[in-house]
């Protein structure tokens, strides 16, 4: 995210241009955050060593959301507080399920990967019910 102060005024605006949605991604990627489509379905679901654990699109949200909330927010600019930084979160919402999440989580995996992931999922599924 980029912090701008206002030439006019005390006021910060808060912005994310495309490198920092990369960033973001990248990062969640390195948390283990992947998606894939198998037969034209999206899934989406978290590298846990080995194992692929099924996920929804707002666990990746949340998982964000988490990693502001423990953030040690000391870089950011005097007049701004960690609480504007996770207001501007829940209004902007930077985590966008489109093309660019979906060129940076992509993950193909193998057929044993499906299978482990399809069976996973039904568990997660019936976990519900």
């Amino acid at each position: 995210m980029t912090i701008v102060r206002s030439k006019k005024s005390d006021h910060f605006k808060i912005s994310q241009n495309i490198s920092n949605e990369a960033n973001v991604y990248k990062y969640l990627f390195e948390l283990g955050y992947r998606f894939t489509k198998i037969k034209n379905k999206r899934f989406y679901y978290r590298r846990d060593q080995l194992k692929l654990v099924p996920i929804y699109f707002q666990d990746i949200k949340d998982a964000f959301k988490n990693v502001l909330d423990e953030f040690n927010f000391s870089n950011i600019p005097d007049g701004l507080s960690k609480e504007d930084v996770i207001n501007w979160f829940y209004h902007r919402r930077p985590i966008k399920n489109g093309g660019f999440f979906e060129s940076i989580l992509n993950e193909n995996l193998s057929d044993f990967e499906i299978t482990q992931l399809l069976q996973e999922k039904i568990k997660l599924e019936q976990s519900f019910q």
